[in-house]
């Protein structure tokens, strides 16, 4: 850069602080930023606040198995088959459902993943959940993950039932 060019100047204000090592007994100098954030960002609303129910963020999960068992139900219960694409819809539908929950569930269990965490997660729920599951609960998570292994096969299971008292 030519000594004749202005210097850039940074909208950063830098001042520095001493402080002492007691290993070594020399100054250390680190730098102190001074900045303002906005207050929407400095105040968290959730500190000091009971964490909310587990099950309260698996609401729409439930309801959503609820809703599929009951449409198939009904199909199964005139005779008629379900449509080959709802079944799709609803495997990539319950595991996003599957990765929203696991989301909030880390952020009540303060879980540091990888990035990659919930493409993995899509892709392989019904692996990776119970694995998601144990390292959170321990051995009470092997029963939750019975739990959502039975909520994924209950519209699958009510079909056939339906179609079977049906059919008498």
């Amino acid at each position: 850069m030519p000594a004749s060019a202005p210097r850039a100047r940074s909208n950063l204000n830098i001042r520095s602080k001493t402080l002492l090592d007691l290993r070594a007994l020399r100054p250390i100098v680190q730098p102190q930023f001074l900045f303002t954030l906005p207050s929407a960002l400095v105040t968290a609303s959730h500190i000091g606040q009971p964490k909310p129910p587990a099950w309260t963020s698996l609401l729409p999960l439930l309801i959503l198995t609820l809703i599929y068992a009951v449409a198939l139900g009904i199909l199964a219960s005139r005779g008629e088959p379900a449509p080959g694409a709802s079944a799709i819809l609803w495997k990539y539908t319950f595991a996003l459902f599957v990765i929203r929950w696991v989301g909030l569930d880390r952020r009540l269990y303060d879980l540091k993943t990888p990035f990659e965490f919930n493409a993995f997660l899509f892709f392989a729920w019904m692996i990776v959940l119970p694995y998601y599951l144990y390292k959170t609960r321990g051995l009470r998570g092997l029963l939750n993950t019975l739990g959502f292994w039975l909520l994924a096969a209950t519209p699958a299971i009510t079909g056939q039932i339906m179609r079977l008292f049906s059919a008498h």
